[in-house]
């Protein structure tokens, strides 16, 4: 399987760290990830670009960000990811709520902060 895009790693990533018990590391999120998925060592391992993180380091990163924006996870401690209450609450996104979450997030980075506030009351419904 080849390194699926951020969009397609937000469940995955919901579901290691409920896995871990609501708490895990960047390394235990992608190990986790890997196993669930399939993800080949190949896969897991071809480079992004010139630099030295991996495609599925860069994907995984991107889908952390936006999920933290959503509101599903925090970052407690330097490389430490947790669910949040809604996190918690909500056992995984449908399709249609990851599409807009990750739209959001770009639209907050293009828009300001009354795109932001939008967000965040559609994301308390």
């Amino acid at each position: 399987m080849a390194v699926p895009m951020a969009r397609k790693l937000a469940n995955p990533i919901l579901q290691a760290i409920r896995d871990a018990g609501d708490s895990a590391s960047i390394n235990e999120i992608a190990d986790r990830v890997i196993q669930n998925l399939g993800i080949s060592d190949t896969d897991a391992s071809e480079p992004q670009g010139d630099g030295s993180r991996t495609k599925l380091e860069y994907q995984l990163a991107w889908a952390r960000t936006v999920l933290n924006r959503y509101g599903l996870i925090t970052n407690s401690t330097r490389g430490v990811w947790v669910l949040t209450s809604e996190g918690q609450k909500k056992p995984s996104l449908a399709d249609h709520e990851v599409r807009q979450a990750f739209r959001d997030y770009r639209g907050t980075k293009r828009g300001g902060a009354e795109r932001d506030e939008r967000r965040w009351r559609r994301c308390q419904r």
